[in-house]
């Protein structure tokens, strides 16, 4: 008898102990549904934000290459879907490394003075890549065209054209626009708006990086390449403006704000000019691509010039006569140096090219490019630049 309720006990506080287990589980599930319950209530909450935060996909578009011009846009989610393609075709994509980019917001600015001073391309030897030839001829234009989802591609003369941008260009009319460049009359202003971009380093030049292929010494970053390309026009007999002042050293994304500064300071102290260049280098996602060609049996940057056209409120009523000048450029530059340009590219932006006609931003190769390869093609610029005066 006392065996048996020894047994009955003992069979009861395992039922309790079941009971105990069941309830524990039974109270952790319903933590964890109640959890996910919150969690998927927390992302729908946010999933409905995103949707409703232009700041967001205007941010995210500011990181494409040669994008973050501070535009007015107010991107939804379908708008930035639209648009997302255009960053990852041809080089312009949307990258963790790209975001490392970013120069330090704590940096101080560098004194104008300074950076005039640091030039160096004592090393360059500009003769390797000089030409002598009688003036071009432009003729009439036809052009092929293809289009695909992203783009629309145009052939015309020689010249390929990347065309990303809304609008509906008429390129055999841009091409037969006229180009009245005077050596008397028509200066040429340099800058760089983000100046502190350079190139992989190489046995000639040596130097550290400040962020992602980034460099405050104008010695080695844009600077250097906009130097080589004036000290070109000024021997042919070109007047120039180069202005040196850094736009990007202290906020990156506000570069264009900074140098549009620049654009009217000078406007303000010398009225007009025939062409105005902005000096680049791309940046792919793929840090080791290097666009070059052989010139004279130099390894040369390939050239790729970028213009904006306007978006929407921002228009850019000079869009046609720049792209005019960037297609003759690169025309006679294909007739001279066969290869040297990659294309020129369309979008819907304007970086600045709509406070003077003549406006271009020109890329010097990329980040897998060296130095001297960037140097060669900023003197065949020059001297491709030279056939259009008169």
């Amino acid at each position: 008898m006392e065996y048996t309720v020894s047994f009955l006990n003992a069979v009861l506080n395992k039922i309790k102990n079941i009971k105990t287990i069941i309830k524990e589980k039974i109270s952790k599930y319903l933590h964890i549904s109640a959890s996910l319950t919150f969690g998927a209530s927390l992302l729908t909450i946010l999933g409905i934000s995103l949707l409703r935060m232009p700041k967001l996909y205007n941010g995210l578009f500011m990181f494409a290459t040669n994008v973050r011009e501070k535009m007015d846009m107010n991107l939804d989610m379908t708008a930035f879907l639209k648009a997302y393609p255009v960053l990852n075709v041809d080089n312009y994509i949307l990258a963790e490394k790209e975001i490392a980019e970013k120069v330090d917001n704590k940096e101080t600015p560098a004194i104008k003075e300074e950076v005039v001073q640091s030039q160096d391309t004592s090393l360059f030897d500009a003769s390797a890549v000089d030409v002598n030839g009688n003036n071009i001829v432009l003729e009439e234009s036809d052009a092929v065209k293809k289009s695909t989802k992203a783009y629309t591609r145009i052939d015309i003369d020689g010249v390929t054209v990347l065309d990303y941008s809304s609008k509906k260009i008429n390129y055999e009319e841009i091409m037969d626009m006229e180009l009245n460049l005077k050596k008397s009359d028509d200066m040429v202003l340099m800058y760089s708006t983000h100046t502190s971009e350079t190139y992989t380093n190489s046995d000639t030049y040596k130097f550290g990086y400040s962020g992602t292929y980034r460099t405050k010494d104008a010695k080695y970053n844009m600077l250097s390449v906009a130097h080589i390309l004036n000290k070109t026009l000024n021997e042919k007999g070109i007047e120039t403006i180069f202005d040196t002042t850094p736009h990007d050293y202290v906020s990156y994304n506000n570069a264009y704000k900074n140098s549009m500064k620049t654009l009217n300071k000078n406007l303000e102290e010398y009225s007009h000019f025939g062409l105005v260049i902005d000096v680049h280098r791309d940046a792919s996602g793929d840090l080791t691509f290097g666009p070059r060609t052989k010139i004279n049996g130099k390894s040369t940057a390939k050239l790729m010039i970028v213009i904006g056209v306007g978006y929407q409120s921002l228009e850019n009523k000079y869009w046609k006569e720049n792209l005019s000048a960037a297609l003759k450029i690169a025309k006679v530059g294909e007739a001279m140096y066969p290869g040297l340009f990659r294309h020129v590219l369309v979008r819907d932006s304007r970086y600045n090219q709509h406070i003077e006609d003549g406006s271009i931003l020109i890329e010097v190769g990329a980040t897998g490019n060296t130095l001297e390869e960037a140097y060669y093609a900023a003197r065949c610029l020059g001297n491709i630049i030279e056939k259009l005066y008169n």
